[in-house]
């Protein structure tokens, strides 16, 4: 679960939540197809709008190096659902670890994030959970699959684009 207060999730106790995958013991048996999110509620969405017990979540916003062996391990094809975070909302807010020692000058971690994701699991099928190819990432208005109602979900996982198409398109 996650606290009332501030942004941490509420693990089992001692979980080593960066070696694991949030899911991945349903995954694996799911077949060789994994939808990754960062966050368990997004994979309780995913399964919710009807894909079944396809979706892993991190657990954060780091891939480990244990996580990437178990991506690579278990599964051939990726579908990245990251958040689609809001570039405004990343500057002057404190301590960035991207843009340290220099000010933030905005970036969006959920789609630096899939990059790393698609950057270190090159032998893998890498696709994008998009709305709508080449005009919209995310519904307007939402950031992550647990914003976005059943069929929103459907149509970003349908309408995934390959990578190598997404990084051309590079929507951030």
């Amino acid at each position: 679960g996650r606290g009332i207060e501030g942004k941490s999730f509420k693990n089992s106790y001692k979980l080593q939540k960066s070696k694991t995958l949030f899911n991945i013991q349903r995954a694996k048996k799911a077949g060789g197809t994994a939808i990754v999110t960062e966050a368990s509620f997004d994979v309780a969405k995913i399964y919710q709008a009807g894909f079944g017990d396809v979706g892993v979540a991190i657990m954060g916003g780091t891939l480990s190096k244990e996580q990437h062996h178990l991506l690579n391990r278990y599964f051939s094809k990726i579908i990245i659902f990251t958040d689609f975070d809001n570039k405004q909302d990343h500057i002057n807010k404190g301590f960035c670890r991207k843009c340290n020692p220099s000010p933030c000058e905005g970036h969006n971690p959920g789609r630096d994030l899939g990059e790393s994701i698609a950057n270190k699991l090159k032998n893998k099928d890498i696709l994008w959970a998009v709305y709508e190819p080449n005009i919209s990432v995310y519904p307007e208005g939402c950031k992550d699959a647990t914003d976005m109602t059943d069929e929103q979900v459907e149509r970003c996982i349908k309408n995934a684009m390959p990578n190598f198409e997404y990084m051309l398109w590079h929507p951030y």
